[in-house]
């Protein structure tokens, strides 16, 4: 569940992301040479490289935010699956006995 949230986190910021690169793009198709000035012209790009810079900043923070969480998750998934092989293991031998049980029978694994 929590991957999942993770998941839907990261395509909705990366929506917000791709709207805000929009205005970007806009902000510099408004830019008109011939009736702007170089300050005014200077003054919409350092806030455009702004805008840019405080996108990647953000989009970066939560991709490693996110890539630890999935290294998280990684970890908790191997340990279950180390956990279900070793159970797995344990339901072949009879717990009174110590011999293979009706399903080590069953496969020929049995432990007698």
């Amino acid at each position: 569940m929590k991957l999942t949230k993770k998941i839907v986190e990261l395509i909705q910021s990366s929506s917000y992301s791709h709207e805000q690169v929009k205005g970007i793009k806009a902000d510099l198709q408004r830019i008109n040479f011939s009736q702007d000035s170089f300050e005014t012209v200077h003054t919409k790009l350092l806030r455009i490289a702004s805008s840019l810079e405080n996108e990647t900043k953000t989009l970066n923070e939560k991709m490693i935010s996110n890539q630890e969480t999935i290294t998280k998750l990684q970890n908790r998934v191997n340990k279950l699956e180390s956990a279900l092989v070793a159970a797995k293991q344990e339901v072949k031998v009879d717990f009174f006995n110590a011999c293979g049980n009706k399903t080590c029978f069953k496969y020929g694994t049995w432990a007698c």
